[in-house]
């Protein structure tokens, strides 16, 4: 709108009339133009924006991935939708049915004392589970989870690495005084953001046959954390490898669920700085690889029946590809998760935050001891 047009509107309605447009602007609620040339006008003014996001779509389209205004081509074609607060948002119910069923399957690892115990005297299991509380997941809830049993051989090793992995996080800098005076309060409070789980290469099982855990199978399994497409054509992240390839190795992680803001510094740099913090070296602070990353969004969602990780953040990970419409340029894999639904997307580069997409670029520490 030019200053004129401003000044005319501005002129010709009184203060509370115009206060109402102004709120409603802020709701996206439509008013209708009366005067005709005054809606020329405006039409005029905004021609060259609409031309813009028209040009935008077809370059997306034309690509075939999602990437930075991978957004408009999806509202448009019906493909993996980002989602706004009208498409993405649980009804109750479901949300409810969610949570009852994460709260069936919260068993303690062990029946715990109404008073905390000498945490020095206790088991790690015991220990993990009277620090973290319901953030620790125990090897017999990963099974109820992922629908998959652990042999009984894998069962004692995995407990074997448990105990190693509470050993050594006892002993980092920070934790290491709070333990020897058997200050539990404040180990709770010192990891009152994180969560201790397994990541397992196996997911489910088809005749005893253990399937590989990628998001391949993820999706597979869990479909309500994933968005539907209604064209059936596959999505743009299918056709790469990272979208099949599974775990690499079972391990225990320490997973940081409030993300580091990545608006003026590198991922590999502010995951220096949390190490730093944490007095830990730089190699035991890592981000975490796209699949890395879908997993632990799933498993919290089960166990907990709370999205732990969803936010108004893109989530930068390891993950790497390159277009297969170019050469030689790598673009990264990211993932967005608001409310329940994970979207993936693509770009050159960090993801930064914009007007039309506020979503601010972040990274989620995992510690993994040696």
């Amino acid at each position: 709108m030019s200053d004129t047009t401003a000044e005319i509107v501005a002129l010709s309605m009184d203060p509370k009339t115009l206060a109402q447009l102004i709120i409603g602007l802020e709701e996206d609620e439509e008013h209708r133009v009366e005067d005709p040339g005054m809606a020329g006008e405006l039409a005029a003014q905004v021609k060259d924006d609409i031309d813009q996001l028209v040009e935008l779509k077809h370059n997306q389209e034309a690509d075939g991935e999602e990437d930075h205004f991978g957004e408009l081509s999806e509202a448009a074609e019906g493909t993996e939708l980002f989602g706004d607060d009208n498409t993405d948002l649980e009804d109750s119910a479901a949300q409810e049915e969610r949570k009852a069923k994460a709260q069936s399957r919260q068993s303690a690892p062990s029946p715990l004392p109404a008073e905390p115990p000498d945490l020095r005297t206790q088991p790690p299991q015991d220990q993990a589970h009277w620090i973290f509380m319901e953030r620790f997941f125990s090897l017999q809830q990963h099974e109820e989870a992922l629908g998959y049993s652990f042999s009984a051989e894998n069962l004692a090793l995995h407990q074997e690495a448990l105990g190693t992995f509470v050993e050594q996080l006892l002993r980092t800098p920070r934790a290491a005084e709070a333990y020897e005076r058997n200050e539990l309060p404040s180990l709770q409070k010192l990891f009152a953001s994180h969560v201790l789980l397994f990541r397992n290469p196996c997911i489910g099982d088809t005749s005893g046959k253990p399937i590989p855990c990628s998001i391949d199978s993820l999706r597979e399994r869990f479909p309500s954390y994933f968005y539907r497409k209604s064209n059936n054509k596959p999505n743009w992240y299918q056709k790469y490898p990272f979208y099949s390839e599974p775990v690499n190795s079972p391990r225990w992680v320490l997973c940081e669920s409030q993300h580091l803001n990545c608006t003026f510094r590198t991922p590999e740099r502010k995951l220096a700085s949390y190490a730093k913090s944490w007095d830990l070296p730089p190699e035991w602070v890592q981000g975490k690889t796209i699949l890395e990353d879908i997993y632990d969004r799933i498993l919290c969602g089960e166990l907990l029946g709370e999205d732990l990780f969803a936010g108004n953040y893109s989530n930068c990970t390891l993950t790497t590809y390159v277009p297969k419409k170019k050469t030689g340029l790598k673009k990264m894999a990211y993932t967005v998760q608001k409310v329940h639904k994970i979207s993936v997307h693509g770009k050159d580069g960090v993801p930064h935050w914009r007007a039309s997409r506020r979503l601010w670029p972040g990274v989620l520490p995992t510690v993994l001891f040696p």
